[in-house]
């Protein structure tokens, strides 16, 4: 018999499913940031590109898998639940898989490789320095300072809004539905 379903277990599901689809991004972006450290010669470039989108795909398609794995899960464990409720477990995934993969690049960027991400943002404002006037180029310099915190705020609305939008498109047909099927008066309330 299964479960009655309630806000704390959709609670509980959610963290789950967030932590997996959390962890399936950050593995995978440390994969790609393992791999761009193999080599220089052109050839090992090109397969490291070759690779890296193979691992976007994977990272991609595993996610939109996840979700629709622990949506159908629900479904399997909880009796009556609704598209409302598969709905509602994709959002709260997406926003704590969200905060998982924020956090991530927060931490990369301050601890792991700050020079990194400065010697990148050095390397595209020399490029551009023609164009740039003083004062532009002086607000770019002092927003290297907050770079951590912009990518944070960023990685954070982006995963979000994307598990938001997966979940609201996979929640339309999980559980299924017929809609030719014949409802009670009770099953209309």
């Amino acid at each position: 018999m299964a479960e009655i379903l309630t806000g704390k277990t959709i609670w509980n599901e959610a963290s789950k499913a967030g932590l997996a689809l959390g962890g399936l991004s950050v593995g995978c972006t440390l994969l790609t940031g393992l791999m761009a450290h193999m080599g220089d010669s052109t050839m090992v470039k090109f397969f490291i590109s070759v690779f890296g989108f193979i691992i976007w795909v994977a990272k991609f398609g595993g996610c939109i898998w996840l979700m629709a794995y622990f949506m159908k899960k629900l479904v399997a464990g909880y009796e009556d639940v609704t598209n409302h409720d598969t709905y509602i477990l994709g959002v709260e995934s997406a926003l704590l898989s969200a905060l998982i993969v924020a956090g991530y690049t927060l931490a990369s960027t301050m601890l792991v490789s700050p020079e990194t991400y400065k010697e990148t943002f050095e390397i595209a404002l020399s490029q551009y320095s023609g164009m740039i006037d003083s004062n532009s180029r002086e607000a770019l310099d002092s927003m290297i300072d907050n770079m951590p915190v912009i990518m944070f705020v960023s990685n954070l609305i982006y995963c979000f809004i994307y598990g938001w939008v997966l979940s609201g498109i996979l929640s339309r047909n999980i559980p299924s539905s017929n809609p030719f099927e014949r409802q009670t008066p009770t099953q209309a309330e």
